[in-house]
């Protein structure tokens, strides 16, 4: 593990920047290889001496993309920004917790699975801490596309959602694909954290609804992030089932095995366009959230701690 100590004075103003016991960061991890500057600071592990730790594991919305001097695209980091001002630290201020992070922009289900399972352990080894509460950020499907030769190296689940032999033979309609998607995603997380006893996680989405129903051993709030923020704005949204038309341009194309209902693709349309619509008018988004939504967010998601 390839740990550096940030360099971070000491900010009166902040919180979790007066009160610390060291800041280690390191950016050898995964990340999508189709994002062009790799992003810097995506995993995080500030010592504050607490007894239990707050892990949190998410893609571009947990990271803080889009906030104060922090935007990919251009290579712009900033370390001090997003532990000011994303959720994550928040909420583990709020929790009174150590706290650990891994978020890349643009990252996958698939990488943030893999990362998961290699970080639990390491923490376990590395620091005796009573409690470790997770917090899982669950994003839309369509990233794994872009990483098929990861799902056949890793040999993973998700990789037989698009094996065309197996589809065929299931005869599998989208919704169905999707279901299917998200319950491969919650079995491979009970599976990663089921060894840890003192391990308590909470999952989310960002862009989507929560398909899975089955009874797990996690808790999931029933909204989105995007549902959550349009709510307390005053806006009714309801959430998709996934997110980017344009993946689904591409697998309609090269996955003809899967059945498309033309109503329910239509429907799943219009409520991705209602989202984003949302995003594009909504002061608080550009259209990632703003420093308001983080802390909102962080608020709400200690509610759901609580309450769970």
């Amino acid at each position: 593990m390839d740990w550096d100590k940030a360099d971070i004075g000491k900010d009166p103003s902040h919180s979790i920047l007066n009160n610390f016991e060291s800041i280690l960061v390191r950016n050898d991890n995964l990340k999508p290889a189709h994002i062009k500057i790799p992003a810097e600071n995506t995993e995080v592990w500030i010592r504050r001496g607490k007894k239990n730790l707050l892990l949190n594991i998410g893609e571009s919305w947990a990271y803080g993309e889009g906030l104060e001097n922090i935007a990919t695209e251009t290579g712009k980091f900033d370390l001090c920004s997003q532990l000011k001002h994303t959720f994550g630290p928040k909420l583990a201020l709020l929790m009174d917790t150590d706290f650990y992070q891994y978020a890349v922009p643009g990252n996958s289900n698939l990488h943030m699975l893999k990362e998961l399972e290699r970080i639990l352990p390491y923490i376990v080894e590395q620091e005796k801490y009573e409690n470790i509460y997770l917090c899982m950020q669950v994003t839309e499907p369509s990233r794994e596309l872009q990483q098929l030769d990861d799902l056949s190296a890793y040999k993973h689940p998700l990789g037989k959602l698009y094996n065309k032999k197996f589809l065929k033979s299931k005869s599998i309609s989208f919704d169905r694909w999707l279901d299917k998607y998200d319950k491969i995603v919650f079995n491979c997380l009970e599976e990663i954290i089921k060894p840890y006893t003192n391990v308590k996680t909470l999952v989310w989405k960002n862009f989507c609804r929560i398909i899975d129903t089955n009874k797990r051993s996690f808790k999931k709030v029933d909204e989105s992030w995007i549902k959550f923020s349009a709510k307390i704005n005053g806006v009714k949204l309801e959430m998709p089932d996934f997110y980017v038309a344009g993946w689904l341009d591409h697998i309609m194309k090269d996955f003809r095995e899967i059945k498309y209902n033309s109503r329910y693709v239509s429907y799943q349309l219009d409520l991705i366009a209602q989202s984003n619509a949302y995003l594009g008018n909504c002061p608080q988004h550009k259209p990632h959230p703003n420093d308001t939504q983080h802390s909102l967010w962080a608020l709400n998601l200690y509610t759901e701690w609580n309450n769970g």
